[in-house]
């Protein structure tokens, strides 16, 4: 009821007679003959003369109750009728072709069914015979013929289903032989096959429909009978049939196929290298947004020799026709009204011995014959069924036979009502007319659109459509939420239509871009977008009974998004080697720039961002140091830091790096390759015997004493690999007295100095340097001078040059007449570590 409302209130069609001459440049069909009673749709749909009287007959299927569909045949009369349906005692029939299978004189059924059987009917003179069973092991949903096997002359056939493609080599007598089977993803739904060479290599290949990828799928065929992987070609919402024909006369086979979903022609024309270019034609009758098209025919409809395009719907009012050009391009449609809104199948033939085809369309619980005719069509509506008083009305037509072949002007369209007109347009290359006329009184307004003809194309004049004018407008308003770069926020629309309308669909500009799909109000629209500024605004398309409207434009700010570095990988690395650092920005999307690492204030490498992460390669110093990552951010991500401890250790199959952490020391170790067991020993330093690190291990590498306060201690890792003991190098910590110097509290003390020139003089120790020639003035009640922080600060940095370790930074470059201050200790210590 609401498809046959919106038929009749919105969209006119209107016939004329064409200009006189051959070929048509507009074919329609009109109604001959209804045959009904059936109980459900009446399906594949076939033409043969199989009682062989010279008149073609129609073969196809009637779903029953249950949904299983029937063979029928219906003979036909000769004068363009046929007779009431035959049954042939086929059941389950999933799929039909009518070929010659046996070679003989006579047309064979080839059967399909839900038993997973191929069966064959062989012809003969007043019918067809019993059937050849073929025994499956794959549900044959699909099947279509072909010559695969290049050496014979019998007719194959590929059957296709959920996951697989299979060949059958026909044996000539009925009887079918599998050859080759292909598989493919079984969640993706095969419609429909068919079977071309498309790449004029004397090989036939195989094209598929795919419904959830949303594709068709050419498999073709190499030279040993294997397929090359498949070439991939959008086709759109749900591609439901597939036929062949060459539309450009280039000698390469070329594909069109219908969508079910978004009522799509799909048109691929065969560059003849294995690809192939997409042309997308309209199948929806104009006015319309619905229509969904499930049956395809490719077929010289005007006798001009180029190929023409019918297709029927599965749920619209009308049969589309687009009459090829030669050239791989196609005239404006044509639209031939039905009179059921569901079609499950078309054929065409010429069922009355005249010099024309005619059309047979099945539908739910009837079968229509249509006549042939030559004869220009207009079709005019409106975008809006209601407006309010002040809106603009927009006018729209859509001229049947319009090409780039037609010489100039194309014509005008003139929109009136009665004998006021509202204005004339010219029609562009599709045949498209615009008019969007203000001022429009309140009330109802029938108007037509008459076309004025050209040097190919007659006039026209299209059935009136209705305007309605209200008085009350509607509104609608958007409600939207703080939104951050790449996070998804929701907008809410408010629709207030006159009180007498139950539609709420709406479409969004954003930024000035227009959404081409409905979004709903009782469902919030998500959206996602950059940083920065933007506007958006809504429009209600209105409904039967309520007027379209606008919302205002509204603008707001998408704040940037936050990014967390954070650093992966190792941090105890060996000396000498290049480490490579990477650092995770943990963003939703990849930001863009780069990350610079610092350490202290010296930059020591940078990496671009790809997919997030930024990979920084560098040569390190030995030593334990902290670096910081930094990020300064980009259009759409905030600036953003992290700092961490990398330990740079001496490049060794077993190495470790010890420092006091506190009052514990920390020994981080690189362990052989092999290691089975490990043991952290410890001694003062200089001394023996060694003992071993109760609490350390390579999971928690903690020394927690008890220590001397001020006492060096050494440190040495054995580690048992292949049953052999191989032990690290030796590196020494210190326990310093007041570990933490808070200023203004602790005093600066003697034996603060005292430890110093000890834990120095080790690390000149592990650099293999003698010991420094500190003062020798130093002592108890001795004043401390700069000279003991020069000597102090000179031996520990001679230790780390040679140690590869960086050289220190300290405060006061030259303390001479400087107090000694706590950062001058607190430097030292970290000199000596």
């Amino acid at each position: 009821m609401y498809r046959s409302l919106v038929f009749g209130f919105l969209c006119a069609l209107s016939i004329a007679a064409a200009v006189t001459g051959d070929p048509c440049p507009n074919v329609t069909f009109t109604l001959k003959q209804t045959l009904s009673g059936y109980l459900s749709s009446v399906e594949n749909l076939h033409t043969t003369d199989y009682d062989h009287d010279g008149k073609l007959d129609l073969i196809g299927t009637i779903r029953d109750a249950n949904n299983d569909a029937s063979l029928y045949s219906w003979r036909g009369v000769g004068d363009g009728t046929f007779e009431t349906a035959v049954s042939l005692g086929a059941t389950q029939v999933l799929d039909l072709q009518i070929v010659n299978v046996n070679n003989d004189a006579y047309d064979d059924l080839v059967i399909a069914d839900g038993e997973f059987h191929i069966s064959v009917r062989p012809g003969g003179p007043s019918g067809f015979g019993s059937a050849i069973v073929n025994n499956l092991d794959v549900l044959p949903s699909d099947i279509q013929i072909g010559n695969f096997n290049e050496g014979d002359s019998n007719v194959d056939l590929v059957v296709s289903t959920f996951g697989v493609f299979v060949l059958y080599r026909g044996n000539g007598n009925g009887t079918f032989t599998e050859v080759r089977r292909v598989t493919n993803d079984a969640n993706d739904w095969t419609t429909d096959n068919t079977v071309a060479d498309f790449d004029n290599d004397g090989r036939f290949d195989v094209a598929l429909a795919r419904r959830m990828s949303e594709q068709l799928q050419v498999y073709f065929r190499n030279a040993d009978g294997t397929y090359a992987s498949p070439v991939s070609l959008p086709a759109g919402a749900w591609p439901a049939a597939i036929a062949t024909a060459d539309f450009d006369h280039d000698g390469f086979t070329d594909l069109a196929a219908v969508n079910w979903d978004d009522g799509m022609i799909n048109v691929y024309r065969n560059l003849g290298n294995r690809t192939f270019s997409r042309q997308i034609l309209n199948g929806r009758m104009p006015g319309l947004s619905y229509g969904n098209l499930n049956s395809i025919q490719l077929v010289d409809i005007n006798a001009d020799t180029h190929p023409d395009i019918i297709a029927g719907p599965a749920n619209g009012t009308a049969v589309v026709t687009y009459l090829g050009e030669g050239n791989g391009s196609f005239r404006s449609a044509t639209w031939s009204s039905l009179p059921s809104t569901v079609t499950g199948s078309i054929v065409w033939g010429n069922f009355d011995a005249d010099s024309d085809l005619e059309l047979a369309t099945g539908s739910y619980q009837q079968l229509f014959i249509h006549d042939y005719s030559c004869a220009s069509q207009v079709i005019g509506y409106d975008v809006n069924r209601v407006i309010s008083t002040g809106q603009t009305a927009k006018f729209r037509a859509a001229v049947a036979g319009i090409s780039s072949s037609i010489p100039a002007p194309l014509g005008t369209v003139t929109f009136k009502e009665g004998a006021t007109t509202f204005g004339t347009v010219d029609i562009d290359a599709t045949g498209f007319a615009s008019l969007d006329y203000a001022g429009l009184g309140a009330g109802d307004h029938t108007v037509t659109a008459v076309f004025n003809g050209n040097s190919v194309v007659s006039t026209a004049t299209s059935a009136g459509f209705l305007e309605r004018v209200v008085t009350t407008p509607s509104s609608i308003i958007l409600t939207i939420n703080p939104s951050t770069h790449a996070e998804p926020f929701d907008v809410y629309a408010t629709i207030m239509p006159r009180g007498m309308s139950a539609y709420d669909y709406y479409r969004l500009t954003i930024d000035g871009i227009a959404e081409s799909a409905n979004r709903y109000s009782s469902i919030p629209a998500q959206l996602t977008l950059n940083a920065g500024p933007h506007t958006i605004s809504a429009e209600y398309p209105g409904g039967f009974f309520d007027p379209p409207a606008s919302s205002l434009v509204y603008n707001f700010t998408t704040a940037k998004h936050s990014v967390t570095l954070a650093k992966s990988g190792d941090t105890n690395v060996r000396q000498g080697t290049a480490h490579t650092i990477q650092i995770n920005t943990n963003t939703p999307t990849s930001p863009t720039g780069s990350i610079t690492l610092f350490r202290g204030a010296t930059q020591v490498g940078s990496g671009a961002i790809t997919n997030s992460v930024a990979t920084i390669t560098a040569t390190l110093p030995r030593g334990a140091y902290e670096y910081t990552a930094v990020y300064a951010g980009d259009a759409n991500y905030l600036s953003g830091s992290t700092s961490f401890t990398l330990t740079v250790m001496p490049n060794s199959p077993g190495t470790i790096d010890a420092r006091a952490s506190g009052l514990t020391v920390f020994v981080p170790a690189l362990v052989p390759q092999g290691t089975t067991a490990t043991t952290m020993y410890r001694r003062v330093h200089g001394t023996v015997p060694w003992s071993a690190v109760a609490s350390w291990s390579t999971g928690s590498p903690f020394d927690n004493g008890p220590f001397t306060y001020g006492v060096v201690y050494d440190y040495r890792l054995d580690a048992t690999v292949s049953a052999q003991i191989q032990q690290s190098n030796i590196d020494t910590a210190v326990i310093y007295t007041d570990p933490t110097l808070d200023a203004g509290v602790t005093p600066i003390k003697l034996a603060h100095f005292t430890e110093l020139r000890d834990a120095i003089n080790a690390l000149r120790a592990t650099a293999s340097l003698p010991p420094f020639a500190f003062d020798g003035t130093f002592g108890a009640g001795a004043v401390i001078r700069e000279s003991h922080i020069s000597a102090l600060r000179t031996a520990a940095t001679e230790a780390r040059a040679v140690l590869g370790m960086a050289a220190p930074a300290f405060t006061d470059a030259s303390p001479a007449g400087a107090n000694v201050k706590r950062v001058h200790i607190t430097e030292l210590r970290d000199a000596a570590d």
